[in-house]
């Protein structure tokens, strides 16, 4: 018999490592989409990418806790209704989701560059599966809801194969995970649409490795109410594999993706540490209020993604205007500002949110 988090609230620490993930994304978009490419703004894009790719990868093993922790307790009494879940999840993702669209249009309208070229570019919009090219012309955002919808659409499928056995679930990821980077890395070619969609973006299977080891190990937590010191052990001989390798194909002179493999390694330690990092943190009183500011992002990092890089496009074109973005001072100011803007757009659109979805239920 399985032990379960009874515990309506939510677990602090999930939502803090998700707060992290997002602020970090944020950033990252923030130093890619600065209008002005000075040494400093291109120097920490780059490493910003690094911090951005492992903040995905985070976001997926998440979203497998989550999965976990809300199907353990079903499990126990055998009496998972697999629509009804999957009802629940799917409103709640495609309500946000329709809602940043209206939003994105607004915004994009403003800014004068709307490149829908037909109706159907916009049903795929509203369905949730655009496509890489409408990604980029309407919110690279939208990836995040079509990758995160797969995974939801395919999880009843990968238990019922699995025949709800967890460890199977994370050999299966694990399995899956490795076929695609066996594709990137042999198979397809680099300048291919298709290297593209199985390296990132689109695919599930490109996160399907995190996302099945979110699944076990939250198992794994919801049983023991921590994580096991094999856990641990196992993550540390998977980063030392990783940096080997990364560290080989650097001295060979190649050009090195993180995605092209290194997520396997390097994700599991990302997801460990940064739970460590927020239960160590969060017993420090003087912590507090930053953790309880990383707990606010983390209950808010699926809005924030979906929403944070159109306001990016539109007000970095206005302020380039308005102060001199090549100095160390125009780029501190300007991130200051963005942030402040961003924080008053985000509390808006939950506002927003949330009075529609009270409206929906009353319908």
């Amino acid at each position: 018999m399985l032990k379960h988090h009874e515990s309506n609230q939510r677990i602090e620490w999930v939502d803090q490592a998700k707060g992290l993930a997002i602020l970090g994304i944020c950033l990252f978009h923030f130093f890619q989409n600065y209008p002005e490419r000075t040494h400093l703004v291109s120097l920490l894009d780059r490493n910003g990418a690094r911090i951005g790719f492992a903040a995905v990868d985070l976001f997926f093993v998440l979203a497998g806790v989550n999965v976990s922790l809300s199907l353990v307790k079903m499990i126990n009494k055998d009496n998972i209704n697999w629509i009804s879940w999957l009802k629940k999840r799917l409103t709640r993702l495609y309500i946000t989701y329709w809602l940043s669209i209206v939003v994105t249009l607004i915004i994009t309208f403003i800014w004068g560059e709307i490149k829908l070229q037909s109706g159907l570019d916009f049903l795929r919009i509203i369905l949730g599966f655009p496509g890489y090219r409408l990604y980029q012309q309407i919110n690279p955002g939208f990836w995040f809801f079509s990758v995160i919808l797969q995974f939801y659409l395919i999880v009843p499928l990968l238990f019922t194969l699995t025949q709800y056995r967890f460890e199977r679930i994370l050999g299966f990821g694990l399995l899956a995970g490795l076929v695609v980077k066996v594709l990137c890395w042999w198979i397809v070619p680099t300048q291919s649409y298709w290297h593209g969609f199985f390296w990132q973006h689109h695919f599930i299977g490109s996160y399907l490795f995190e996302a099945c080891l979110g699944i076990y190990w939250g198992f794994i937590y919801s049983r023991q109410q921590k994580f096991r010191a094999m856990d641990w052990c196992l993550t540390l001989i998977l980063l030392g594999v990783g940096i080997t390798l990364y560290g080989w194909q650097a001295a060979l002179g190649r050009e090195v993706f993180y995605m092209l493999g290194f997520n396997i390694t390097f994700s599991p330690f990302f997801f460990l540490g940064s739970y460590w990092l927020c239960k160590t943190l969060g017993q420090k009183p003087l912590m507090n209020p930053v953790m309880k500011l990383f707990s606010i992002l983390g209950q808010q990092s699926y809005q924030i993604y979906l929403i944070h890089q159109p306001l990016f496009f539109v007000w970095f074109r206005f302020w380039r205007s308005q102060i001199n973005l090549t100095t160390l001072g125009g780029l501190s100011l300007t991130l200051v500002v963005t942030i402040i803007l961003l924080s008053l757009y985000v509390w808006l659109f939950i506002r927003l949110e949330s009075w529609l979805r009270n409206q929906i239920k009353f319908l």
